[in-house]
């Protein structure tokens, strides 16, 4: 299916990171511009933490790239997407399912392909997106467990 048949949405992509790592930037915007995505635009920047919860907050979708190399420790990010209620996209790894729930919470993925058509299927006939809501109830039910509270206790 053509982009013109699908009702997708230009997509803007806010990269946050390191201030102080600007080999990673460069890295990051040579890529960019190797892609020569249309309907894409990027923006990379560091910011305080209040920013940082207000754009998750104002944001449709998140996507985590977090590969873990002990494939042992959970995405913080992805912590900091949830407390917004905002549903993700996330790279897969052998823990992951302990915080996104694929399906439930979110997708998962693990190559370009995957990520690609997940987005235009979450995305598709914007801004009625009725799986990015469902992702989202999912979320506030998952937040309301005391799962974390009752591990920790134990």
């Amino acid at each position: 299916v053509s982009r013109s048949e699908r009702k997708l949405p230009s997509i803007v992509i806010v990269i946050t990171g390191k201030a102080d790592d600007d080999k990673a930037k460069r890295a990051c915007e040579q890529k960019i511009r190797e892609l020569q995505l249309r309907h894409v635009s990027f923006f990379l920047t560091f910011l305080p933490y209040e920013d940082y919860i207000k754009l998750l907050g104002s944001a449709d979708l998140g996507i985590s790239l977090h590969n873990s190399s002990s494939k042992k420790d959970l995405p913080m990010k992805v912590v900091d997407m949830f407390g917004c209620l905002l549903p993700v996209c996330a790279k897969d790894y052998d823990c992951l399912n302990e915080l996104v729930e694929n399906n439930v919470t979110g997708l998962t993925f693990n190559d370009a392909e995957t990520l690609t058509k997940q987005l235009e299927c979450l995305l598709d006939n914007f801004p009625d997106t009725p799986r990015l809501k469902t992702f989202r109830d999912n979320i506030k039910k998952f937040l309301g467990e005391s799962r974390w509270e009752e591990n920790w206790l134990k």
